[in-house]
């Protein structure tokens, strides 16, 4: 038994020690990454011919490139896609600005040059005290490991915007090659399965090195199908970032300063034998050699106790590791069935509706699940024109179900009571809930 333990610490000591991994500045490459928000007064053409004047709103991600220049997505700082319904919009005024990490401030910023074929933007920003981040000129690997910085409006609560960024992890999975725009020339895109939400666009995509290999620019959504009444997402949604090769002939051509690195990345790495210094082995070995003694010495006193009061000495252990007089372990308990709801009902048309809630679907959405027209920013689909792209987010608390309405056009009912934009009321089963033209009760499951 002594000797045992005793290789079990030599052992746990050995695993203790630190060992070689990539030391990615994340503190620093956050540093030079901004929150980007938009505002501006459009012309909106409707499909009747009508002319209506609007406002529009967004907010995106940008990373610093010099100490006077941000990058970022073209459609975070120029709404000009027409919507459901539109023919064109024109932009009368734009204002944009940005928030940089540390600063209690949003600082407006002017957009000096854009690339609508890779969807990319420079913003001039003049005074910026960031890092800057370099940009990769080695194409990435299929397998590289990537990682992502922005500011996913789904971490946002209603007008509480967040200036937090938000990290994930992912490789590369394909590069391609393709136009994003109608007889627009070709661009690199690289799919990654780094989480990209709306909101991430316009933010970096970088390796380990904290080299930009990418500009996060869309998500092509899941592919949802409804069968015996239930929705199914068949498959999952792809990330893309044009990759860094567009960047740099964008801030070429125009005669922008950017940091380059050719090399491929060769991330530092932090050598697990750093530490082992003369008097760090001299150390471990003498608290080692206590901690030996200290065994020994419990088992003597062990031994003589179990001599003084009557009781034998214990026996040593069998080969199995299990005393012959050992009980049979108690059966292991079923697993407990998880709680979850379901959403039962039909939409605008009258087509069933149902979904599944639970703890599940909760987690693998990242806390919050949205219902909405557009696969690409909801996790459950209404095929319901009246339905908002993101018209409303179920939460779990408190055991139970919040439903908030996300500032939706034609507004969400509970229980024929009309839930005011960005405030949340819980919904006891049996709730009936309304948006558009769809109506659906809460159930348990």
């Amino acid at each position: 038994m002594i000797r045992r333990t005793v290789s079990a610490l030599i052992v746990m000591s050995v695993l203790a020690m630190p060992s070689g991994a990539a030391a990615v500045d994340i503190k620093k490459i956050d540093a030079a990454v901004v929150r980007v928000l938009m505002q501006a007064d459009v012309l909106v053409t409707l499909a009747n011919g009508k002319v209506i004047r609007k406002k529009r709103g967004g907010t995106g991600t940008g990373f610093v490139v010099n100490k006077s220049m941000v990058v970022t997505n073209l459609h975070v700082v120029y709404p000009n896609k027409p919507g459901k319904g539109e023919t064109n919009v024109d932009i009368i005024k734009i204002r944009v600005g940005i928030r940089v990490r540390g600063i209690d401030k949003i600082s407006e910023v002017e957009v000096i040059k854009s690339d609508p074929a890779a969807d990319l933007a420079v913003l001039r920003a003049e005074g910026l005290k960031t890092p800057i981040l370099p940009i990769s000129q080695v194409t990435p690997d299929k397998g590289l490991k990537v990682h992502s910085l922005g500011f996913p409006g789904m971490g946002d609560r209603g007008d509480k915007l967040s200036w937090e960024s938000s990290l994930s992890s992912g490789i590369v999975e394909k590069l391609e090659k393709w136009s994003k725009i109608p007889s627009g020339p070709p661009v690199v895109w690289v799919q990654h399965s780094a989480t990209v939400r709306r909101g991430n666009s316009g933010g970096p995509l970088f390796n380990d090195c904290g080299e930009v290999v990418g500009v996060n620019t869309l998500v092509r959504g899941a592919e949802i199908v409804t069968h015996g009444g239930k929705a199914h997402v068949v498959d999952a949604s792809l990330s893309f970032a044009s990759h860094a090769s567009a960047l740099t002939k964008f801030l070429k051509q125009n005669g922008y300063p950017f940091t380059s690195i050719d090399a491929p990345c060769q991330p530092t790495v932090v050598p697990a034998a750093t530490w082992l210094t003369p008097a760090n082995m001299v150390a471990i070995a003498a608290s080692v050699f206590a901690l030996i003694i200290a065994l020994l010495n419990r088992a003597r006193i062990t031994s003589a106790a179990s001599t003084i009061v009557g009781r034998p000495p214990r026996e040593p252990e069998p080969p199995n590791g299990k005393s012959p007089s050992q009980p049979t372990p108690a059966p292991t308990q079923a697993p407990k069935i998880e709680k979850g709801w379901q959403l039962v009902g039909s939409d605008g048309r009258g087509r069933p509706l149902r979904f599944t809630l639970s703890a599940a679907e909760f987690a693998k959405a990242g806390g919050n699940l949205v219902i909405g027209r557009d696969g690409n920013i909801a996790d459950l689909v209404v095929g319901d024109d009246d339905v908002s792209s993101r018209h409303l987010r179920l939460t779990m608390a408190g055991g139970g179900i919040v439903a908030e309405d996300l500032g939706s056009s034609n507004g969400t009912r509970i229980d024929g009571r009309a839930l005011a934009p960005y405030a949340t009321e819980p919904l006891p089963v049996g709730t009936t809930l309304a948006f558009g033209g769809s109506r659906v009760s809460l159930q348990a499951s």
